[in-house]
């Protein structure tokens, strides 16, 4: 069972890191983008599992995530990872060719033999299942 999750939320950076068991007293710095990336690292170092966050009604976010896998996995231990799609109550009100389609976060999941899932923090669709998930 994992000690502590980091989650890791794009495009701000926002990390916290909480007791997998019950997710009591969390800890939570932002830390955005690309400037803080050896910030990051430590948490990463201090971590047992990450969930790592992008918006599925950007792009971009899902596009940053890309480097961020590469930072987490360059760490010194293998650290289990979930790629997380959140905002996936958004998701009706897309239009088809916009956002990010849940294919393509689970090819990149895959593809970085991580896990995946879509949540809405909004509704708490899949929340507490995605962490109980990266703890098993």
């Amino acid at each position: 069972m994992l000690g502590q999750v980091l989650l890791w939320q794009q495009p701000h950076g926002l990390a916290i890191t909480a007791p997998a068991a019950g997710l009591a007293q969390p800890h939570s710095s932002d830390t955005p983008g690309p400037r803080y990336r050896s910030i990051a690292q430590s948490y990463f170092h201090k971590a047992h599992g990450v969930l790592l966050l992008y918006d599925i009604s950007s792009p971009s976010s899902f596009l940053s995530v890309r480097q961020w896998i590469e930072d987490i996995k360059a760490t010194e231990r293998p650290l289990p990872l979930m790629l997380v799609g959140n905002k996936m109550d958004l998701r009706p009100g897309l239009p088809e060719a916009a956002g990010v389609h849940t294919a393509h976060g689970q090819q990149l999941a895959m593809a970085h033999s991580s896990l995946f899932c879509e949540t809405s923090a909004k509704d708490g669709t899949n929340v507490v299942e995605a962490v109980l998930h990266l703890a098993r």
